[in-house]
């Protein structure tokens, strides 16, 4: 899913700035004991539970058509997440 940040958020270890569009796609989260490190469970967040009307905006097919200039970022990861 594209989106386009509507004002500064967060998204995993990067800050998004207004303007700047990126993709939110489906992601496994390990769950670890923080005693012993051994893995709990691992979740899947999709995008759409991802996405916030707060800050974020959902770029349609037409509009990424006719602004393909435009940059898109990649957020960073944490250590335990990974874009499925």
């Amino acid at each position: 899913m594209l989106v386009e940040a509507k004002q500064t958020g967060f998204l995993g270890n990067k800050r998004i700035k207004e303007g700047e569009r990126f993709e939110l796609k489906d992601m496994k989260v390990e769950q670890k004991d923080p005693k012993t490190g051994i893995l709990i469970k691992t979740v899947t967040i999709k995008a759409e539970d991802q996405f916030s009307e707060i800050w974020m905006e959902k770029i349609s097919k037409e509009e990424e058509k006719k602004s393909p200039g435009k940059k898109i970022v990649k957020p960073d990861l944490n250590e335990n997440e990974e874009v499925i």
